[in-house]
């Protein structure tokens, strides 16, 4: 991990853990202003995906535990998403299957074969944050930290795009700036599905915190 130099007593944002849209980094809090509204939903799961669900039946797929480790969710046929208890976790997988169907050239996928990787490794990458992230000056002067997920794409040639919030901390200028950082990231190693390139979600946790 990248330790950058200190400036009035002030510790710029760290980039703790990077990984694929299946796992999500715990990542503890420093003494510092919160948001005023909390998200109460201790999950989340890629939106695209759960469009694809079928609609007449329960069905079970991969989400993600906000403090870093996967889970398996159930939509019941009613529309209700749920959390299933760790024992009935089972074989991790989605319910979808590939078949031998060609891939369409804007399908995003979640999970791969052969997941993207960047230049160097995730080392690298952690690296490369904790070198560009720059700590707002809004953000220290009202004491603002906080954990930032950006949700990325890596599409077929490694270029980052679509980057959007997955979550925010609900200030505006460390939200914006751990965007901003992931925008600028070189190109990657796509993803490859039975040999070929293909699209894939990728969430990049950032931490902010002051000292």
């Amino acid at each position: 991990m990248m330790s950058r130099k200190k400036s009035s007593g002030w510790t710029m944002a760290k980039a703790l853990y990077v990984l694929p849209i299946a796992a999500f980094a715990a990542i503890a809090f420093a003494n510092c202003s919160k948001t005023e509204s909390e998200n109460t939903q201790d999950f989340t799961y890629d939106q695209e995906l759960f469009a694809q669900l079928p609609k007449d039946r329960s069905v079970k797929f991969v989400g993600y535990n906000l403090d870093g480790t996967e889970c398996l969710l159930v939509r019941d046929a009613d529309g209700t998403v749920r959390r299933l208890p760790a024992a009935e976790m089972g074989v991790r997988g989605v319910t979808i299957p590939l078949e031998n169907r060609e891939i369409p050239e804007s399908e995003v996928y979640t999970t791969v074969e052969d997941m993207p990787e960047y230049p160097g490794g995730d080392l690298e990458l952690r690296k490369y944050i904790a070198e560009t992230v720059r700590y707002p000056e809004e953000a220290k002067a009202n004491n603002q930290c906080g954990k930032v997920f950006v949700k990325f794409v890596i599409d077929k040639e490694g270029n980052v795009r679509d980057v959007e919030l997955a979550r925010g901390t609900g200030f505006e200028s460390i939200d914006n700036e751990a965007m901003r950082v992931v925008k600028t990231l070189p190109q990657w190693k796509p993803g490859r599905q039975r040999g070929e390139a293909v699209n894939v979600s990728y969430v990049v946790p950032i931490n902010f915190q002051l000292n």
